[in-house]
């Protein structure tokens, strides 16, 4: 989980270089699919595999928001510092 934390970190700044919002978005909902998809397919299959969905759907889901709000954060950041100089 910490592996999907930080890249969802790493994935908001940079889309949050981006000029717009709604890319920035779409590029962290498309890495949160992919992690979700990497977390679907890694899971043992055993005794967990009805977690299976559910371990990807939060993957999803918390790449999703934490990837977003430092994509906005990021973009916010900027336009601060471009409106200072």
């Amino acid at each position: 989980m910490l592996a999907v934390v930080i890249s969802a970190m790493a994935v908001g700044v940079a889309a949050g270089q981006t000029d717009r919002v709604g890319r920035s978005l779409s590029v962290c909902v498309i890495w949160a699919a992919v992690a979700a998809f990497g977390v679907a397919i890694a899971q043992p299959m055993g005794a967990y595999t009805s977690l299976n969905v559910v371990a990807a759907a939060a993957t999803f889901l918390f790449s999703t928001v934490i990837g977003s709000a430092l994509a906005l954060v990021t973009q916010r950041i900027r336009r601060h510092r471009s409106t200072l100089v």
